[in-house]
This record gives structure tokens, C-alpha cells and sequence, in this order.
């Protein structure tokens, strides 16, 4: 089971669809408290958990490749699986401050690209004109050019001392992407063996 892992209030809750199998299905689980999910699977089984769950009482509901479905009300057992989550959601904090950072550069890119874009315009006008200046105009145009061909030089400039930090935080992304995927194969695999337990000891009751 590949899980995708959701930690969100109800309001922003994002999924990913788990594609069901002709003759069994993949695991997927929910986890419940408070105003929090955890997840993998379906928006629509959260609804069918959440109406059979009181308002405010943490759960988990899982159901098995053979499409069987269960609900546990034990705490430990949540407990258990939120521990086994912790440091994806860790990592996936650090990920989301990266990502946040990394967004700032780019805008500060992009707002100097469209300065960029304004002088090339500017530019392209005066060379426009070139054509048909008389010799004082010319004069004129070829000022304006320089000045506008010392701004854009500037700009470069500035531009290029972004690469520097956007490769330090691509490098810094990808090795804590790799971290996530493997501290998220611990976590399913945790998570696999927790409510096999549960299941079979008969914390895990049959969900209608």
C-alpha cells in the first residue's frame, strides 16, 4: 500500500482516490480526533466514518484488502498509529517550510523577470525608432539604450544571486522528499501490523 498521508482540519481536507479493485481492495485507513484526519483513501468514507463516529471522539476505521471494514475506539491504538506517522508529518512540515521559501524566491524572480520584460519592450521601441532618427535623435535613442542596457545589467545581476540560494533549497527538498518516502513505508508498514492486531484481538469492530 502506497499511502497518502492527510493531516487537515475538515474544511481543507485533501485526499487522494485509492482506485477500488474488481475482487479486493487496497488498504486504506482514517484516523479521527477532534477536528483532525488522518488518512488514506477516500473523502467519501470519511463522511460514512464521521456519521457513524460522535461528534469529538477520536476513531479509526480501516478496511482490508479483502474489502472488509473495521472501527476501533481504542485510544492505544490510535496512539499507536499516530506515533508511526509522527515523523512524516514532521518531515512533511519541514517540506511545506522549504516549499514556502522556495515560493518567495521565485516571486521575487518573477517580479524582476517582469521588470526585465518592461526594459526589454522599452528597448525594442527605441530600436524601432532607430530606423528612421535623424542624427540628434539617434544620439537621443542610442543614450536611452545605454541607460536602459546598464538597468537590465543590473538586473541580471540581481537575478543571478538567486541561483545560489534555489539550488541550496532543490537540494535540501529532494533529500528530505527521499527522508518522507522511506520514514512513509516504516509508517504503513507500522500502521499494516497495528490493525492486523487489532483485528484479530478484537479491539477492531465490523463497520457497517
Amino acid at each position: 500500500m502506497r499511502a497518502a498521508l492527510i493531516l487537515a482540519s475538515l474544511l481543507g481536507l485533501v485526499t487522494t482516490t485509492a482506485a477500488a479493485q474488481p475482487r479486493s481492495c487496497e488498504r486504506s485507513f482514517i484516523i479521527l480526533r477532534g477536528s483532525q484526519v488522518m488518512m488514506s483513501g477516500e473523502v467519501a468514507d470519511v463522511e460514512r466514518v464521521r456519521k457513524a463516529v460522535p461528534p469529538g471522539e477520536p476513531a479509526v476505521w480501516t478496511r482490508t484488502t479483502a474489502c472488509k471494514e473495521y472501527l476501533v475506539r481504542d485510544t492505544a491504538v490510535i496512539d499507536e498509529v499516530q506515533r508511526a506517522w509522527k515523523p512524516v508529518n514532521e518531515l512533511s512540515t519541514q517540506l511545506g517550510k522549504l516549499g514556502a521559501q522556495e515560493g518567495k524566491l521565485g516571486e521575487q524572480q518573477g517580479k524582476l523577470g517582469e521588470k526585465q520584460g518592461k526594459l526589454g519592450e522599452k528597448q525594442g521601441e527605441l530600436g524601432a525608432r532607430l530606423s528612421n532618427a535623424s542624427d540628434a535623435e539617434r544620439a537621443v535613442i542610442e543614450r536611452k539604450m545605454r541607460d536602459l542596457d546598464a538597468r537590465m545589467q543590473v538586473l541580471d545581476s540581481i537575478m543571478r544571486t538567486f541561483d545560489a540560494p534555489m539550488r541550496i533549497l532543490d537540494r535540501e527538498i529532494n533529500e528530505l522528499e527521499k527522508k518522507e518516502e522511506v520514514a512513509e513505508k516504516q509508517a504503513e508498514a507500522t500502521t499494516d501490523a497495528v490493525l492486523a492486531r487489532a483485528i484479530a484481538s478484537g479491539v477492531a469492530k465490523p463497520f457497517p
